[in-house]
């Protein structure tokens, strides 16, 4: 199974150059099945469901903020509450404990809407228990369909394992 999406690598990439503060949201995403691309298409499938425009994540700005536990709370009850598009049962609402509370929550704000892309488990225990909690928030733009450009990236390093 292929782990890494070439451009998604590309574009995580050129996103921990320009800002250093993308290389500890992607951190982030180690856990995640796919990696860096789990960025991307956590933030494809919301933006589906919202029905915004098509954004490029990495293109978007990290902005660090602390939210109360109401807020979180608000934010899981509003992503719980909207229907996939692809028909997949919303499940944004856990019990299930989180396996790390020591990261912040990620969210994407873009077009007037935001969405959790890490920390669902989180969100949840937090919303429960008062107190101020760290939020990376990646603010992005909608795509510009005039502005596509293709950018070089370098290959991933690829480790052979050997017999």
């Amino acid at each position: 199974m292929r782990l890494l999406k070439l451009p998604d690598y590309c574009r995580a990439y050129i996103a921990g150059l320009r800002d250093p503060d993308w290389q500890h949201v992607l951190e982030l995403f180690r856990f995640h099945s796919g990696g860096v691309s789990a960025v991307q298409r956590l933030t494809r499938v919301w933006i589906d469901n919202h029905e915004l425009l098509p954004v490029n994540v990495f293109s978007g700005r990290i902005v660090e903020e602390t939210w109360s536990a109401q807020r979180i709370g608000s934010l899981v009850d509003e992503m719980a509450g909207i229907s996939h598009v692809s028909g997949l049962r919303n499940s944004m609402r856990t019990t299930e404990s989180p396996r790390f509370v020591q990261f912040p929550l990620v969210v994407v704000r873009t077009q007037g809407k935001e969405f959790f892309i890490d920390g669902r488990r989180r969100a949840n225990a937090w919303r429960h228990h008062q107190g101020e909690y760290a939020v990376r928030v990646i603010d992005v733009a909608p795509r510009d369909a005039r502005s596509r450009r293709r950018t070089s990236c370098p290959a991933p390093r690829v480790q052979e394992i050997g017999d």
